[in-house]
């Protein structure tokens, strides 16, 4: 009911043929994460092979290899690259960060004011990618889940830095404040 491609598959030929694949098969929401993101970067006519209906969660240094625009950039005004990148490529944007932004490209964005940054340990993106996966099997709009995955990630991961302290802290951490933060929500 839900693909998730990108994390752990590196960058190479294999990989690059594999996102090809997908994107022309895929008939069911599509998450882009991680390396399918970064193969993406350098061959975006693939996004023209794909029906699927999409949803991508690039970091702010990811986002800056799809656009091709410096980290510095983006964040000065990431609010309105956010939404016009989500509209040009009609998918839901999850635009990583300490705040992360949410955003069909319609109307409607999201801003976590949860999170921090002890989130950017590696396969944080992986467990979002997941929770977001999650939702959209269960049914949620892909917008819908998008903002809630992204809410309920951030605050595991502040469960996690209570925990664990910011500079310590592990994705699997943030796996496990979800418990706490779904069993209080």
């Amino acid at each position: 009911s839900v693909v998730v491609l990108g994390p752990g598959i590196s960058t190479s030929e294999t990989s690059t043929r594999l996102v090809k694949a997908v994107l022309r098969s895929t008939n069911v929401p599509l998450i882009m994460d991680a390396d399918a993101l970064n193969i993406l970067s350098n061959n975006m006519e693939l996004l023209e092979t794909s029906s699927a209906e999409m949803i991508m969660t690039p970091h702010m240094k990811e986002m800056s290899r799809l656009i091709q625009k410096e980290v510095p950039a983006i964040a000065k005004d990431r609010f309105d690259i956010a939404m016009k990148f989500a509209k040009k490529m009609g998918v839901t944007l999850v635009l990583k960060d300490a705040k992360s932004i949410v955003t069909n490209g319609g109307e409607q964005m999201f801003m976590s004011l949860a999170g921090n940054n002890g989130m950017s340990t590696g396969g944080s993106g992986d467990v979002l990618a997941g929770i977001i996966a999650g939702m959209v099997a269960g049914g949620l709009s892909l917008t819908e889940a998008s903002m809630m995955g992204t809410y309920i990630h951030c605050l595991a991961g502040d469960v996690a830095a209570e925990k664990k302290g910011k500079y310590a802290m592990l994705a699997s951490d943030i796996i496990a404040g979800l418990g706490e933060v779904m069993r209080n929500e």
